[in-house]
């Protein structure tokens, strides 16, 4: 909720406008709220710059007012959703019951869901690990068809002071092991491990360089211009 349709579909513009100069760039997908996606979608054009929302309902249809349909963020042009992310829970309460349902509504939707799971404080990796076993297994109780998961530590979120990447990997290592043993074990392993909380573009290439990432869930320097190509350059390599 930073910026407006205005600003959103601004950014969206001038963003693919740049990217038609990148060759081998990596996928990039941009997630404006709700209000801004059909905007966002207009200045995108056809190129190949994916949409996504940042939250779904668990229903596809019904009498829930204020809630969107993943039906409709599919109608709308939509690719991915953003689902349980930590703002979500802290702010507004959502249980992981909540994110398992919504991830399933989505994936069945014919979308991605983007899965966040992380612990709100630094603890011993025991704790840790605990934590994070529990909260991907839960969102998966539901047998999401497809999906991405992104670890965002909360207490890195907005805080300018990222998780260390060595213990990213030790994360990285505790959800594919979790991954692997929840789901098929061929699917376990293909999915797409994401890194979100306080990254931009002076932190990004020790990020992505792990062979276990899949990639980053950015969020205030997703949202001007300059760093987000600066960001989609560091992707390049």
């Amino acid at each position: 909720m930073q910026l407006d349709v205005r600003e959103s579909a601004d950014l969206a513009r001038s963003f693919r406008q740049k990217w038609r100069g990148f060759s081998g760039a990596p996928e990039v997908v941009l997630c404006p709220s709700h209000v801004a996606l059909a905007a966002v979608h207009d200045a995108l054009g056809r190129s190949s710059i994916g949409l996504g929302a940042q939250d779904a309902f668990w229903e596809a249809a019904g009498s829930y007012t204020g809630e969107v349909s993943p039906l409709t963020l599919a109608e709308l042009g939509c690719r991915y959703v953003i689902v349980g992310h930590s703002e979500r829970r802290a702010l507004l309460g959502e249980t992981d019951v909540m994110v398992a349902a919504k991830a399933a509504s989505v994936s069945h939707a014919g979308l991605t869901p983007i899965i966040c799971v992380g612990e709100r404080q630094k603890r011993g990796w025991k704790r840790t690990e605990e934590f994070l076993r529990k909260q991907l297994q839960a969102a998966l109780s539901k047998r999401p068809q497809r999906f991405v998961v992104a670890y965002e530590p909360v207490w890195a979120i907005g805080t300018g002071i990222p998780a260390r990447p060595e213990d990213v990997r030790v994360v990285y290592k505790i959800l594919r092991e979790e991954l692997v043993r929840s789901c098929h074990p061929g699917v376990g392993r293909r999915v797409p491990l994401l890194y979100g909380g306080s990254v931009d573009a002076n932190n990004a290439k020790e990020f992505i360089q792990d062979p276990e990432n899949g990639g980053l869930l950015v969020g205030r320097a997703g949202q001007a211009l300059r760093s987000l190509l600066d960001l989609v350059k560091i992707g390049i390599g």
